[in-house]
């Protein structure tokens, strides 16, 4: 049977955040590399599914499968690996909540979230808003100093405002019910992929690696914020490699 890597982007990204490996990955592994786009973003903007309903839809289309999920697809991977251990055949977690424990904490994301989701709604047709609203989520702090990013902005500005709203609401951060006890008991090969000065993220990776007692399943991009895919592809690529090459068949 053929071996089968899914990739999920981050928020107001899609399938292309992956460009750069798919080659690679598919030449170097003779794998089926399926780069998927999460709903609420380009070609799945009409989708509208839970985190849940996402997570279960995504098993049941890919069955036994290597999952690899960027920031918001990384809650979205490691929802499905405490869903669906079975077919998961290994996971990889770049830049990842396993989930917000606090319930307050929960309830005033879920608050955020919404008040961007009602000021994207009003954007459809003011794309010069919608690129004043993608550069100001792109310089927050935990993405660090990125140069210049006009194709970035570029590809991000094709999904549709109202759509990246329903993404927030349904499969943002507070939405997540949290598997943390999931993650930390999965028995398929793991990896947690973090940049050295994306410091929320990197406590959260510290953390759970810890708790698996695993020191080998960290990998620290050194110099990175927390968009590791664009700033250290290498890095990515040769841990994928490594991994799958380690994999049981």
């Amino acid at each position: 049977m053929e071996e089968k890597v899914v990739l999920i982007h981050g928020f107001t990204q899609a399938k292309w955040m992956w460009q750069d490996l798919l080659d690679p990955l598919a030449l170097r592994t003779n794998m089926r590399i399926c780069a998927v786009d999460a709903p609420g973003h380009l070609d799945s903007s009409d989708l509208r599914y839970d985190l849940a309903q996402l997570s279960d839809s995504l098993a049941d289309s890919f069955q036994a499968a290597h999952y690899v999920g960027y920031s918001m697809g990384a809650r979205i991977a490691m929802t499905i690996a405490a869903r669906h251990p079975e077919v998961v055949k290994s996971l990889v977690v770049i830049s990842g909540n396993p989930g917000i424990r606090s319930r307050s904490q929960r309830l005033a994301r879920i608050a955020s979230d919404e008040r961007l989701a009602q000021e994207l709604e009003l954007l459809d047709d003011d794309p010069e808003g919608f690129a004043s609203f993608l550069r100001r989520w792109i310089s927050q702090p935990l993405f660090g100093p990125l140069g210049d990013q006009s194709e970035n902005l570029r590809q991000r500005a094709l999904n549709t405002p109202s759509a990246l709203a329903s993404s927030l609401r349904l499969i943002g951060a507070g939405t997540q019910v949290p598997v943390w006890d999931e993650i930390i008991e999965l028995r398929a090969p793991f990896r947690f992929i973090v940049g050295e000065r994306d410091e929320k993220f990197r406590v959260i990776a510290e953390e759970l690696i810890a708790k698996r007692r695993r020191e080998e399943e960290l990998i620290v991009a050194m110099g990175s914020y927390h968009q590791v895919v664009s700033s250290a592809p290498q890095l990515v690529l040769q841990s994928l490699l490594g991994l799958y090459r380690a994999s049981p068949d």
